[in-house]
């Protein structure tokens, strides 16, 4: 400290010797590319966790929409009739009645009061019946599920699978 002059306070940072406090440029490097790749993988598994979500939604509205058609099979011996094919849970096709598929809050018995359509904006579920005695809801999946890899499957009274006639 000789090299100091009179009157002035000496600051640890006017030293020359280094306490081994701070990081390198590397270490911060390395760190940020690690936190990178833990956020890009985080994002991976949330979509897929997302997608998957999605998936049991459509599975389960389907179930839901097919509990209530045969109710109606129950009690009227035929399936409402749709053809051409009709997006469930829009326009006239919100309610599943006595009556077949109507306009909210519907007529007569009524068997769903709301039709669900799909997880996403503006999907639906496709109905069609151009027979009294069976019918198909059209839905999709993004991964694989229990009825198979992701794809277009069609579910009947009695199965779900790809063939899109009505049963």
């Amino acid at each position: 400290m000789s090299r100091l002059r009179k009157g002035f306070t000496p600051h640890q940072f006017w030293t020359k010797s280094k306490t081994g406090a701070g990081f390198t440029l590397i270490e911060l490097l390395v760190v940020i590319a690690i936190i990178g790749l833990l956020a890009t993988i985080s994002v991976l598994m949330l979509n897929n966790a997302r997608a998957k979500s999605r998936d049991a939604k459509r599975l389960s509205d389907v179930q839901v929409v097919r509990a209530g058609l045969e109710q109606h099979w129950i009690e009227k011996a035929a399936y409402p009739s749709a053809d051409p094919a009709v997006n469930l849970g829009t326009g006239t096709y919100q309610v599943l009645g006595s009556n077949g598929f109507e306009a909210s809050p519907g007529t007569g018995t009524v068997y769903l009061q709301k039709i669900p359509a799909g997880p996403n904006a503006n999907e639906y579920y496709l109905y069609a019946s151009t027979i009294s005695t069976g019918y198909a809801i059209r839905f999709t999946t993004e991964l694989v599920t229990t009825y198979g890899n992701p794809g277009t499957y069609y579910a009947h009274s009695g199965s779900v699978d790809t063939d899109s006639s009505s049963k």
